[in-house]
């Protein structure tokens, strides 16, 4: 199997790769394709960010970069000229790493799609904020990992889902900031998923699921408080 991380940074590359490097029989590639307006601004962050990286992830990059499982692309995702080059790779799967929103010209770039990992439990929780909301509802939170299509989340294949508990974390900052750190491990799970002899998929249809909108600070602000008094006031509890 053949995949490629979709990143806007190379810091976010070693994330993806620290934990994809691990899954045997897979060759992963990782594009990194900056949509800043200005090659020049894209070259100067790109190496602000090598300089920030641990010494493995230096490794990493510089060593990618010479072989060709890195590449750097001063365009838009969307480009013409980035399209073709994703549709030469060939690749069967792509990760979701980078901030935008897919057209149907990138999702057809790949044998099987892109996977995104979602931070709500498909298919009930879909669009923003679905953690916070999860919580106010009293459901259990997690991550969906599913093919992409052009609705939001509402791509019927889901491969995996997985309920996490965010109780220990104070705030709904600290809470999202720790599920949206797992997406590197969602996504290794959802390959070893993928690749095993007893993989069984799940699937999702438009009615099942209900789409949330980005809540208010007041809610948040009742969500917050719950997380607080559970937390026992701290951002962590051991």
């Amino acid at each position: 199997m053949t995949v490629i991380a979709l990143c806007e940074t190379l810091g976010k590359a070693v994330h993806l790769w620290a934990e994809m490097s691990s899954v045997n029989g897979v060759a992963c590639r990782f594009l990194v394709c900056d949509n800043r307006s200005k090659p020049l601004q894209a070259v100067v962050q790109h190496l602000k960010d090598i300089l920030r990286l641990p010494l493995r992830g230096k490794i990493f990059c510089l060593a990618g970069l010479l072989r060709g499982t890195v590449s750097l692309k001063f365009a838009h995702l969307h480009d013409p000229r980035t399209i073709d080059l994703l549709r030469k790779y060939d690749a069967d799967i792509a990760l979701h790493g980078m901030n935008v929103i897919y057209r149907r010209s990138i999702l057809d770039c790949f044998k099987m799609g892109v996977l995104n990992a979602h931070i709500g439990l498909l298919p009930r929780y879909r669009g923003r904020s679905v953690m916070e909301w999860s919580i106010l509802e009293g459901a259990a939170t997690g991550i969906s990992v599913f093919f992409l299509d052009e609705g939001i989340d509402t791509g019927q294949h889901i491969v995996t889902r997985a309920q996490i508990d965010v109780s220990r974390y104070a705030s709904t900052v600290a809470a999202k900031d720790f599920l949206l750190s797992l997406d590197a491990r969602s996504y290794r799970d959802a390959i070893l998923a993928l690749t095993s002899s007893d993989y069984v998929p799940g699937s999702q249809t438009l009615e099942e699921g209900k789409r949330y909108y980005p809540m208010s600070r007041l809610l948040t602000g009742v969500v917050d408080r719950h997380l607080y008094s559970l937390s026992d006031g701290d951002t962590m509890r051991d």
